[in-house]
This record gives structure tokens, sequence and C-alpha cells, in this order.
């Protein structure tokens, strides 16, 4: 491969060969306005690596789609049928901590929500939300750096991992991670609510049938409004904050439910994306695996908001049921021309003309060769 090709637009020129890939396309017409420089990436190429360092994170981003779980699994995959590298390429490039993660998925975000803004055409009246929230990702080495303890509150007990707290734009439609950071923490006191209750100022709301406290505080000097709130005696605490002081309780909490979203877009990074689920020792790897995640995610959540797909998850298996069919393809061709040349030997035929009367004879057999010769071409 010629160090000046370009991934996408490869890729987006072998599967126009095929009208039935839409969701591939479709995650390649998104790609291509992701038009990220590699003087923004932070690192030079390797003299000794055949792609350049924007080639490289492309792939990476391409990983999930072509059912890749890791660098490890490189080699054995359709993606690496069309861009022949090793694995220990993409080791070197994650686990490099001069990589410019937070840059990227800053001018990434940038791009996507350019193309949100210039393409929707109906307009609603649902407020636009910052929504920060955490969730557990449990690791089980302790080599790895800056491990330490959480507090997991969906086992209620202290875990081994990390606490990565998210930042997520929110327009009622499309929800997208713009930041994130890990952290270790290990507790589950609110000492502020603790105040609250002793001065006897939480209230009870019959229609959400849940107790709450106001406060109205200053951060960095900043004016803000707290909002704590619970169900039943033995309910979890949940915190909110706004900067809208005419805010009451009820409106807050409508807002607020809004959250739900990063719920949905927490359960389809560690489903389908493998959220959380590097085994690295080193910190960058770390980093750069949940930005990666965070790429993906934003990627399919644009393609599904433009393609009206119901689901991420939808979404994902026709991408992915789009891509097997490159290996499935080499797997089926080989197993024909096996028993081809089997034939051949066995009844004194010439293989060649074996073969071009069994495709021309067989419409399926005509389809994989066809397949076959466009993927080779390409």
């Amino acid at each position: 491969m010629s160090k000046d090709t370009k991934i996408i637009s490869d890729l987006r020129s072998f599967f126009a060969k095929n009208e039935d890939n839409r969701a591939i396309k479709c995650i390649m017409g998104v790609m291509k306005h992701i038009n990220i420089r590699s003087s923004e990436i932070g690192v030079e190429k390797k003299e000794n690596c055949k792609f350049t360092t924007l080639q490289v994170l492309n792939l990476l981003m391409l990983f999930p789609f072509f059912v890749v779980k890791n660098a490890s699994r490189y080699f054995n995959s359709s993606l690496s049928k069309l861009f022949n590298c090793d694995k220990d390429m993409f080791y070197r490039f994650m686990n490099d901590g001069n990589v410019k993660w937070r840059k990227l998925l800053y001018a990434m975000n940038l791009l996507l929500i350019k193309k949100i803004s210039s393409s929707t055409t109906v307009h609603h009246e649902k407020p636009v939300c910052l929504i920060i929230d955490d969730t557990d990702a449990p690791k089980t080495g302790m080599t790895t750096e800056l491990i330490g303890r959480i507090w997991s509150h969906v086992h209620q007990k202290s875990i081994l991992g990390y606490k990565c707290l998210t930042m997520m734009l929110s327009d009622g439609v499309s929800q997208l991670f713009l930041d994130f950071s890990l952290h270790g923490e290990e507790g589950k006191d609110k000492q502020i609510i603790k105040h609250l209750q002793k001065e006897k100022v939480c209230k009870h709301n019959k229609m959400l049938r849940c107790t709450y406290c106001t406060m109205d505080v200053k951060l960095d000097g900043v004016p803000v409004r707290l909002f704590f709130c619970k169900r039943g005696r033995k309910g979890n605490w949940n915190g909110l904050l706004t900067t809208d002081l005419s805010l009451s309780f009820l409106e807050a909490y409508r807002i607020y439910a809004r959250r739900w979203a990063t719920e949905v877009a927490y359960k389809d990074c560690k489903t389908l994306l493998n959220f959380g689920k590097s085994q690295s020792v080193h910190f960058a790897a770390q980093i750069a695996s949940f930005t990666l995640t965070m790429m993906q995610h934003n990627i399919l959540c644009t393609v599904k908001r433009f393609e009206a797909y119901e689901t991420i998850g939808g979404l994902f298996a026709e991408v992915t049921n789009d891509t097997l069919e490159l290996s499935v393809t080499d797997k089926i061709w080989a197993i024909i021309l096996d028993f081809v040349l089997e034939a051949a030997e066995r009844y004194s035929i010439d293989a060649t003309e074996l073969l071009a009367d069994f495709i021309e004879s067989n419409p399926v057999a005509h389809t994989l060769r066809n397949m076959y010769i466009n993927k080779q071409a390409s």
C-alpha cells in the first residue's frame, strides 16, 4: 500500500461495488467528514512503518465494525486482507503517551456537530444538555498503571478498576461523548446531604414521589443551584447542578430524565465496542482505548440520526454483517477451488475448464467468484 493511500476512500470504493452494503457505506460516509490532520495527532510516522499515523488511527477506529476485538486479532480479520500490517504497529501507537487523544476527540466532535447542524432540517424545542456521569471500568490486573479501587454502585462494593467520568452532549436526538477522565475513588458518602438533612430543608414531591433538597452555591465564582433527590427511605441520592437559578425542582428533574441517554450509551459501548476492555498495563493505552470507543460510538450515533435506524445495536449488527462477508467469501471460495482441483485430478479433467463450467451453471458460484475478484482487485 502506498504511503499516500487513504484508508477510508479505499474502503468506500470497495463497498461501492455492492449495493447491499448500506450500513458500512453509511459509516464510511460519516467518516469521510472527519478530516483530522496528521499534525493534530501529536506523533510522527515511524521510519520502519509503511502506514502514516493518520492511517493507523483510521484502522483502529474501524476495528469493531470489522469484528476486530483488539490488535492481536487483526491478522486473521477481513480488514487485514485489505490493509496488511503487523499487530505491533497498533500496540506502539496506543502505548505512545504523546498522542493527543483529547485533542483528537475534540476535533472529531467539532466536525460531527458541524455535519449534524448543516444536515438537520427539522428543529425541535428540546434543550441541548451537557450530561456528566460516571461508569465503572473493572480491571483484573494489579500491574496496570495508576490502577486503584473504586466504589461500584452496581455491585455495592469496592472493586479494582477505574471510574470513567464522561461528559456527553445531548440534544434529545443524538448523544455524543465530548470528553472523559479516569479516576480512582473509594467511598460513597455525600457530606452536603447530611448537612441539608440536619438543617431540615428537604421536601417531598408527591408527583414524583421523592424527597429533594435545594441549595444555591458558587462554584469557582459561578452561581449554581444544586438539587439532591431520592426515592424511598433507602434510595440512593442523586445530584443535579444547573446554572439556571430560575429552575424549579420539577423542571430540573424533567430535564434530568434525559440522563438515561448516558446509561443507554454506556450499555452500547460495553456490549458492542469493548468499552474499558483493554488489557494493556500502560495507562496511555487505556486512555487510547476509551477515546477510540467514544469516537466509534459518536460515528454510529451520527449515522443512526440520519439513516433512521431504531437503535445503535441494530446498526452495528448490520455493519458487521456487511464486513463479515469479506472473510466468508475467502473461505467459501477456497473450499470451491479445493473441490474443483480434487475432482479434476480424480477424473482427469482440465481444472480450468471444470471451474468455468461450474461457475457458468451455478449462479451462487458465479456471485462468489465476482465478489472474490472484486475484493482482490481493490
